[in-house]
């Protein structure tokens, strides 16, 4: 699986890039399922902006943070991507279990 860092408008700094790989780390339970990642830090008009896309097999997720610090909008980003793919593996989960005639009423 390979996730690429761009930087636009700005210098990518070791310290940032070292960050946002630190914060990939929270996508390794997803690994398995991950085709490629990208992860695009901008800086605009006084606002930083880190926007994300990540393709699973069937599946793109795409998120984007905004902020007037980069560890902050990166951090946003990260939160935003794993809060979709935690949506989406409940979704899996829950049709795998109707399939095979495992569905637990609970009330």
């Amino acid at each position: 699986m390979k996730i690429a860092i761009t930087a636009r408008h700005f210098d990518l700094s070791p310290a940032l890039k070292e960050f946002v790989q630190e914060k990939i780390t929270k996508f390794d339970h997803y690994l398995k399922d991950m085709v490629e990642g990208e992860i695009i830090l901008t800086r605009e008009s006084g606002f930083d902006i880190a926007e994300g896309k990540i393709h699973l097999r069937h599946n793109v997720f795409i998120a984007k943070g905004r902020s007037n610090d980069m560890y902050l909008a990166v951090s946003e980003l990260v939160s935003k991507l794993l809060k979709q793919l935690k949506t989406q593996e409940d979704k899996w989960k829950g049709k795998k279990r109707i399939k095979r005639g495992k569905a637990i009423n609970v009330d």
